[in-house]
């Protein structure tokens, strides 16, 4: 691993940390004012939260095996599959949540634009880091992986904080 994606890695570290550490003070702010949250504003702090940690973990996780004797290649394959396999799960439990919540009317079925341009941009995302484990090996689709979450992230911030309890 080059020195140069280490320090991608570490700055994608720093600041998917840095927003989740400020959305869980913002949250605290918000939840202090003593009312239970509505479904939505929920589901929102979940796509929050997972979008702010997984990439700062999967960072760590990459500068992590880089110390070690394993090749960029396997180490990047790796962080493909894990990331395949947590916005899998991430986006079944989201979906769940969803009918489970649509069904009492606390939230809409209907999404709105940013999330279905999310969604549309998850599409290649997903094919370009399943090549990566298959045939690539490489870092840049890992990076945009990261980078893409950490616009989910912000998205979901933006979301969380102006939105509020409106229908998701």
């Amino acid at each position: 691993m080059d020195s140069q994606a280490r320090e991608v890695c570490s700055l994608i570290a720093e600041i998917a940390f840095v927003l989740a550490g400020f959305s869980v003070v913002a949250m605290a702010l918000r939840s202090g004012q003593g009312d239970e949250w509505p479904a939505a504003a929920r589901l929102r702090a979940n796509a929050l939260l997972f979008s702010s940690l997984s990439p700062g973990l999967l960072a760590l996780l990459t500068l992590g095996l880089s110390a070690s004797s394993t090749g960029s290649d396997i180490i990047y394959r790796m962080v493909s599959a894990l990331w395949l396999v947590a916005s899998t799960s991430f986006f079944v439990f989201t979906l769940q949540f969803r009918r489970a919540n649509i069904a009492t009317s606390e939230v809409s079925a209907k999404m709105d634009g940013a999330s279905i341009v999310f969604l549309v941009a998850l599409l290649p995302l997903t094919g370009l880091l399943v090549a990566n484990v298959l045939f690539l090996g490489l870092f840049w689709p890992v990076f945009a992986a990261f980078f893409y979450q950490l616009l989910a992230a912000a998205n979901a911030f933006y979301r969380l904080m102006f939105l509020g309890a409106r229908a998701t």
